[in-house]
């Protein structure tokens, strides 16, 4: 059997000393930990055909997905079996949820041990099974007030975030059962609280974070509103963790996209409606209904209001292509060009090669995501270098991580446009226009960005730069997500929003 422990801990050191276990192979599980705070496990050497274990040595939001995400990987990777040692007496989603998710996974053994003063005392085995619970509804059933018996739909978000205001405000159908769905946090557990009834009602559930604590809460969520007996469990998430792990781009690691598709399932989930996948064959991950809306649709009004003439839709890369060619579709007489994008090794451009004409020509560049924008901004400068009048991106799902700002300030966009979909825009937005003030006022800024070769350098801009500093444009998907739920509560066609 070969072991492995998630964070390399104190606690897994203990329990390979005090149970007299070897941790030889630990080292062969690594974590690659992205900007935005995704996980990706790897196993460096060959687990086909081996009985692995896997010690949990952690009971936060975050090692709940590197839990699942390994042993994910590792039944990709071809292992034998799959043991959990968990030593903790609950987890942040409860014991009825996590023993479910584990089946989905393939765990075959979970076992459970006692640490005292850092010697193990023993291990227990846990049974997998799962006990149905006794009065399932009574303790929500209980707290109910009978004034709080609402009509229709029931719409709740998990982050009461700005983009929730926006949403349910523009919902015919919402009738203020936000403030029903509180979420509390206790010694690193979630619990949820409805606090009105639920049972046989249809439950729509907004999700704007992406990371592990908002992946967390919105599993315990919709396993409450199951096990509350809600008819139906729609969930809203403009933007779909995980969703560029869509294959298997490292030998023995997992498939993000699929995992979540799985975890989301097994948690209760009926329905989906998502935002631009990153690609559209991870609909195919699932059993349940996915509604996509393209991204496009968020700014075709507001691109089509600046009155520009001689369109160009420019992919970015050759992944692009579609999303570009659909844009220009809005656009009648809207020509199109791809830069070609060649890569020495991940996160360094050795060449960016323009294939069509862009001169004299008003580019948009359409794409799914924007996280460093490194590509983004040596892409502006290769269209404007061709003789290009303005290009503009156009990319719904703003994660900004990194030196994303400071890239955005040199790159020769005139102007990025994104969206509300994931959590925190604000506060980026917020941020940058911090830098342009501090230009005007400090007279000099100094900012680091990614050339060409993925090295990091410094740039300096002053007071005569500022009028070519690029826009920075919120448009909210709340409209479009609010014409999908009016359309889907009609039982009309939704298809229609994407291609108006």
């Amino acid at each position: 059997m070969k072991i492995f422990s998630l964070n390399k801990s104190i606690l897994a050191e203990t329990i390979f000393a005090g149970y007299n276990i070897s941790g030889e192979h630990d080292n062969q599980l690594t974590f690659d930990i992205f900007s935005d705070g995704e996980i990706l496990p790897i196993f460096r050497q060959s687990i086909r055909g081996e009985n692995i274990c896997v010690i949990c040595d952690g009971n936060t939001p975050n090692d709940m997905m590197r839990l699942f995400l390994t042993l994910d990987a590792s039944k990709r990777s071809g292992s034998k079996s799959m043991t959990v040692i968990y030593p903790y007496k609950f987890t942040p989603i409860g014991n009825r949820l996590f023993l479910s998710i584990l089946q989905s996974v393939g765990v075959t053994s979970l076992q459970s041990t006692e640490v005292d003063n850092n010697t193990i005392k023993g291990f227990y085995n846990t049974t997998l099974a799962i006990t149905p619970d006794k009065n399932i509804l009574t303790e929500h059933i209980n707290i109910f007030d009978p004034k709080q018996e609402i009509e229709g739909d029931l719409y709740y978000s998990i982050n009461k975030s700005p983009l929730s205001k926006k949403l349910f405000d523009l919902t015919p159908t919402y009738n203020d059962t936000d403030m029903y769905l509180t979420i509390s946090e206790s010694e690193g557990r979630y619990y949820p609280m409805f606090t009105n009834n639920v049972k046989g009602r249809d439950v729509y559930l907004l999700a704007d974070g992406h990371k592990s604590v908002d992946i967390i809460k919105l599993l315990t969520t919709i396993d409450l509103a199951q096990r509350s007996g809600a008819k139906s469990i729609t969930v809203i998430y403009p933007y779909a963790p995980y969703s560029r792990q869509d294959k298997n781009d490292h030998v023995r690691s997992s498939i993000g996209a699929k995992l979540l598709a799985d975890i989301l399932q097994v948690a209760g989930m009926t329905r989906m409606i998502t935002i631009e996948l990153h690609a559209g064959s991870i609909q195919g991950f699932y059993d349940v209904p996915i509604i996509e809306l393209k991204g496009n649709r968020i700014f075709t009004d507001y691109l089509k209001s600046l009155g520009l003439t001689d369109i160009c839709g420019c992919a970015p890369d050759h992944g692009a292509s579609k999303r570009n060619a659909d844009l220009c579709k809005s656009f009648p007489g809207a020509t199109s060009a791809v830069i070609d994008k060649r890569r020495l090794k991940p996160n360094e451009i050795h060449s960016m090669l323009l294939l069509g004409d862009v001169a004299g020509k008003n580019v948009f560049m359409a794409d799914d995501l924007v996280d460093t924008l490194g590509t983004g901004a040596l892409a502006s400068k290769l269209i404007m270098s061709k003789g290009a009048l303005s290009c503009r991106g156009a990319m719904p799902h703003a994660l900004l991580t990194g030196l994303a700002l400071g890239n955005l300030y040199d790159s020769e966009l005139t102007e990025l446009l994104v969206s509300d979909t994931i959590l925190g825009i604000e506060e980026k937005v917020a941020e940058y226009d911090k830098l342009c003030s501090d230009i005007e006022r400090l007279g000099t800024v100094t900012l680091s960005i990614i050339d060409f070769s993925g090295n990091t350098k410094t740039l300096t801009l002053t007071r005569k730069d500022k009028d070519k500093i690029p826009k920075l444009t919120v448009i909210s998907c709340a409209m479009l997500t609010a014409k999908t739920l009016d359309r889907l509560t009609k039982n009309e066609s939704i298809n229609e929003l994407n291609l108006a």
